[in-house]
């Protein structure tokens, strides 16, 4: 399991939720924290999957940002 600690004024809650909403791939991540993400990889993801779960984690960061 790895974990992501948010600056203030970032809602885990709410990027999980966009995280998962986003179409037509979504990432699968849970608010563990108010400020934490936690994050559950299968043992066999690729390095171009981890890119694609960064660029998406981005866009649901981006999309709620002011």
């Amino acid at each position: 399991l790895l974990a992501l600690p948010l600056p203030p004024g970032h809602s885990a809650p709410a990027i999980a939720e966009r995280a998962r909403s986003l179409a037509p791939t979504s990432l699968l991540v849970n608010a563990v924290r108010p400020q934490v993400l936690r994050f559950v990889p299968a043992l066999n993801v690729s390095e171009a999957e981890i890119d694609l779960a960064l660029d998406l984690l981005d866009e649901a960061m981006r999309s709620l940002s002011p």
